[in-house]
């Protein structure tokens, strides 16, 4: 879920992310859903998506 986070976060949107993941745009929405539910934060909320944005590079940078 990690790695769609972060494409998400990067295109800013779930159809663009499932273009470039190669998923169906229900699966993406799922897997927001479950992130969203998981961290009990807003993905629309700009401040929100900045600071998941910039954990999502902590985690998956050398």
């Amino acid at each position: 879920m990690l790695t769609t986070l972060r494409v998400f976060l990067e295109h800013g949107g779930s159809a663009a992310t499932a273009r470039v993941l190669g998923l169906h745009r229900n699966i993406v929405a799922a897997r927001l859903g479950q992130v969203r539910e998981r961290l009990g934060v807003p993905l629309d909320d700009p401040g929100n998506r900045l600071a998941l944005q910039m954990a999502c590079r902590a985690l998956t940078s050398p």
